[in-house]
């Protein structure tokens, strides 16, 4: 029998149809809560000792104590009692059989486990996985599941987190027939203890068969994205008890009854029983992110809440994909292979090298080469000897040395057009390898797709050529799949059309493919290539965000650039359009849903147009004048915040802080709530040069100098010029103006001396807006304006320390108290945005290292243009946007027209300039607003 033969025989049936682009999602490490959070990332045994155990004996031995170690079971075990996992452990399961039955697994008193690969069915004795007082804890790749007909009291739950536990992710797991599936927060009576705490992800799970619970909340945060139910029998995500659930991405099929309800009613079917109709708790919160398909099932949200964003980074399945990849990558067998550091750059390496081109076409699962799947065979009809590429070579040269035809190098690596014309071009493969021959044997020649006529190595004894190299592993160099048809999805679902061919980008230099079906269309038959090397790396999530509407002409010899800018937490997508390369790029094409906005000529260096994403606008901003060429270490950068107790200032310490960020916080109040390690208060006058010099010498001593200056604290009275004392008016001065002078004398020079620093002055669209009863609160903000011009000025013109960065924040109405007194008549009509909303847009200016000035949201830049209109004009505005006794009309009408106008602003408007929208709203309170400015 022919090799090739026994090998795809035997590999075929275990090679699994996955949607191409997502093939590697379920191979993905943990994301979500068990990732991103003030304690750290959750690594389990990493870096311990490996111990493979196959009895119930070894099992309850080796997890125990708190040690770094990885467990490995192999084969069923029945437990006689409940396994008790100790901290920094992973417990993974090998293959497809590994299975806990008899009793369940707790994690009681534990930090930093990881539980992965395992089936635990049928558990009697509690619930199947009980995570109690514990932190950091990721349920991944698991299978669950039981007897739904036997009621819904003879099984406990099978994943439940209770007793104040936190930072967790369940993922990837595989929970059917059982009535109650995952509940957190297990009695509506530990409010003191649970609350603030409970913070879990749930995301690709699959649920088929179940009863309730899928998750049930109390008092904690759950982020449920990307999940896939089916014949849920009752509710399936229930908020309660003042539990906060953010809920994006999701589907729901089949007789599912209740997709989502906050309503307080627990059901007897999920409830101790203490009443027939059930138990009643108060009503939880409900926030809807990305759009879910709801199937049939009832959606029942009796009050929305804060929970609008997760505060970390995740990428979401298109809603459409869900059903398909929840199936396939959810439960046991799919999480094998093990992700290496820079794993997305080196490919997973496989036995033996072959034909790039074969690996695909015989594989159609295989999009990239790390999609691999460890211990997931693949089909090899045959396996290659190599050749180094050199500079200067050609396929001439390279066919005479190795001594075969120029037909077969290229069949052998079809990647390389039939006329040689891109080998090696302008992205020349120096060090990549390439195949010459099959190796040394039998082999029996599949034909190759680019040339079906292809046979020269059927079933003959292939020598290896003399100058070739046998190959040891896999080395992924940059290639193709050859595509000659149209049913791949271009981005964002676009089918291409019949003239067209899905765009296919790759990386030579840094070893890494990009997924075609992200992208887009070409408008011809033609397939460019691109350089990756020509202007900045990039990594392999940069172009779902923009690269699907930055196309290149037809002139073009080649895609125009695509890249990722790295910030510091290389958290900025940008799309660089034009090539200083390739001088025939004429022109730039650019699409984003159903924004029509066209693109500049490509200016080549120095003048690259960038463009990222704002829902529906785009951004355009100068490279050069936009982020500084200083690199920021957030590691060593230190953030000091005035303000910092309550309202914008708040959010912003947390969220800085739980990026394991220091900060400092200046408020004369103390904070409300417990601080993480890394955030530090100082009880602050800012109105007093000599109490931030007291306090800065402490800073200075304890943690260093800072780096980040964010002007946060304010005051407003919302009082009408005769209603306001001489003492609150100097107070309103001091605090909203002078403070800045204060904070920046005291930082600046250390700023200055190590050229690396940013100066973030909050100011207000009130400071070009002046309206009824707030006076003296514009002229401050207005102050602030000149202050920060002034201040750009001076770094650049006198200190010659351009790379110390200033920006000033615009916010419009936030809903905190600082604007109580003007927002809560019941006729007030502009939009209000969260705190957390303006702080996480803040955040993210300071953390991509941008200078300039930034709305919040983006469209109030618009109100910045009001002094470029007539003076009637001007008053006529502002009598339309007056407040008097709590009463406002919502001013921002007037947008449509200061658009037309724009030409006349005496400040450069500029959209918001941040991944998304910080979306304006003004929704019933769902949570009591703070009590602090």
């Amino acid at each position: 029998m022919k090799l090739s033969s026994v090998l795809c025989g035997v590999f075929a049936t275990l090679t699994v149809a996955f949607p191409k682009e997502y093939l590697s999602l379920a191979t993905w490490g943990v994301e979500g809560y068990a990732k991103d959070n003030p304690i750290g990332i959750t690594t389990g045994g990493k870096g311990g000792k490996t111990v493979t155990v196959t009895t119930a004996e070894e099992l309850v031995a080796a997890v125990k104590g708190t040690e770094p170690k990885i467990v490995k079971l192999k084969g069923k075990v029945t437990l006689p009692s409940r396994l008790k996992v100790g901290s920094n452990t992973s417990l993974i399961g090998v293959g497809l059989t590994a299975h806990i039955t008899g009793a369940g697994v707790d994690v009681y008193h534990g930090d930093n486990v990881i539980l992965q690969n395992l089936k635990i069915t049928h558990i009697l004795d509690n619930d199947c996985i009980t995570i109690r007082n514990s932190t950091r804890v990721w349920v991944d790749h698991n299978e669950f599941s039981s007897d739904i007909n036997q009621g819904p009291d003879h099984y406990d739950g099978q994943v439940d987190i209770i007793r104040a536990s936190d930072w967790i992710t369940v993922s990837w797991n595989y929970f059917h027939d059982h009535w109650k599936s995952s509940l957190v927060g297990n009695d509506a009576t530990f409010r003191d203890l649970d609350f603030g705490h409970l913070h879990v992800t749930y995301h690709h799970n699959y649920w088929r068969n179940m009863g309730t619970r899928g998750p049930a909340g109390r008092f904690g945060h759950q982020h449920v994205y990307n999940n896939l139910y089916e014949d849920f029998l009752y509710q399936a995500i229930h908020s309660r008890s003042d539990n906060q659930v953010l809920v994006e991405g999701n589907v729901f099929r089949g007789n599912t009854s209740e997709a989502l309800s906050t309503y307080g009613l627990v059901i007897p079917m999920d409830s101790p029983n203490t009443c027939t109709c059930g138990d009643e708790e108060l009503d939880g919160y409900a926030n809807l992110g990305a759009k879910n398909d709801w199937g049939k099932a009832g959606v029942n949200i009796t009050q929305k809440g804060n929970f609008y964003k997760a505060d970390y980074k995740y990428k979401l399945t298109p809603l459409k994909l869900v059903p398909t990849v929840a199936k396939l990558g959810a439960g046991v067998g799919y999480f094998l292979r093990k992700v290496k550091a820079n794993a997305h750059r080196h490919p997973w390496p496989v036995f033996l090298i072959v034909s790039s081109a074969e690996i695909f076409y015989n594989n159609p699962d295989i999009l990239q080469c790390y999609d691999m799947v460890e211990d997931v065979p693949i089909c090899l009809p045959f396996q290659c000897n190599t050749y180094q590429v050199k500079e200067n070579d050609t396929c001439t040269s390279v066919s005479e040395y190795l001594g075969i035809t120029i037909k077969d190098f290229i069949s052998l690596n079809p990647w390389i057009r039939d006329d040689c014309y891109d080998f090696p071009s302008g992205t020349i493969y120096l060090g990549k390898f390439v195949c010459t021959t099959p190796s040394d044997g039998h082999y029996n020649r599949t034909t190759s797709k680019s040339d079906p006529t292809d046979s020269s190595y059927a079933d003959e004894v292939i020598p290896r050529p003399e100058n070739a190299s046998p190959a040891a592993n896999q080395e992924c160099g940059r290639w193709r799949n050859e595509i000659w048809d149209c049913e791949s999805r271009c981005g964002y679902g676009k089918d291409c059309g019949p003239d067209q061919r899905p765009i296919e980008v790759f990386s030579s230099y840094q070893l890494l493919a990009v997924d075609y079906a992200n992208i887009g269309c070409f408008e011809s038959k033609e397939e460019y290539v691109l350089p990756g090397k020509d202007y900045m790396e990039w990594g392999n999530s940069t172009l779902e965000e923009c690269a699907n509407f930055c196309t290149a002409s037809l002139e073009a010899d080649y895609f125009a650039l695509q890249t990722k800018y790295y910030s510091p937490l290389e958290q900025d997508n940008f799309c660089i359009c034009g090539n200083q390369l390739n001088p025939s790029i004429k022109k730039l094409g650019i699409e984003e849903e159903s924004a029509d906005e066209k693109g500049d000529v490509c200016k080549g260096k120095g003048g690259t147009y960038i463009y990222t994403t704002n829902s529906k606008i785009l951004n355009r901003i100068i490279l050069y004048k936009s982020s500084t060429a200083q690199p920021w270490d957030w590691s060593k950068e230190i953030v000091l915040i005035t303000g910092g107790s309550g309202g914008i200032g708040s959010e912003m310490v947390n969220k800085f802080s739980h990026r394991n960020i220091r900060v400092v916080s200046f408020d004369i109040h103390p904070p409300k709530s417990t601080l993480s390690t890394n955030a530090h208060f100082y009880k602050v006058d800012v109105t007093s040069p000599q109490s931030i010099h007291d306090a800065m010498e402490q800073v200075r001593r304890k943690i260093g100098d800072p780096t980040v200056l964010i002007n946060n604290a304010g005051i407003a009275l919302g009082k009408d010029i005769l209603a306001c004392t001489a003492d609150q008016i100097k107070q309103m001065v001091e605090v909203n103006l002078l403070a800045h002078f204060w904070l920046v004398q005291e930082l600046l020079p250390s700023m200055i001396k190590q050229k690396h620093g940013h100066v973030v002055t909050i100011a207000s669209v009130a400071s070009f807006i002046t309206i009824a009863s707030n006076i003296d609160y514009s002229c401050t903000k207005a102050g602030l304006v000149a202050f920060h011009e002034g201040l750009t000025q001076d770094l650049k013109h006198r200190y010659n320390a351009r790379d110390v960065l200033t920006s000033i924040v615009f916010p419009y109405w936030v809903r905190t108290p600082l604007i109580q007194n003007l927002t809560t008549h019941s006729t007030f009509q502009d939009p209000l945005q969260e705190p957390n909303e303006a702080a996480e847009a803040i955040v993210d200016h300071v953390l991509k290292g941008r200078r300039g000035d930034l709305f919040l949201p983006g469209y109030a830049g618009l109100l910045s243009g009001i002094r470029g209109f007539p003076a009637w004009i001007q008053e006529m505005i502002r009598d339309i946007c007056w407040v008097e006794a709590g009463k406002a009309i919502f001013c921002t009408y007037f947008i449509p027209v200061a658009w037309s106008y724009k030409w006349r602003y005496r400040i450069t408007v500029k959209p918001f300039p941040v991944n998304g929208t910080t979306a304006a709203r003004n929704p019933t309170p769902a949570v009591p607003p703070p009590t602090s400015a």
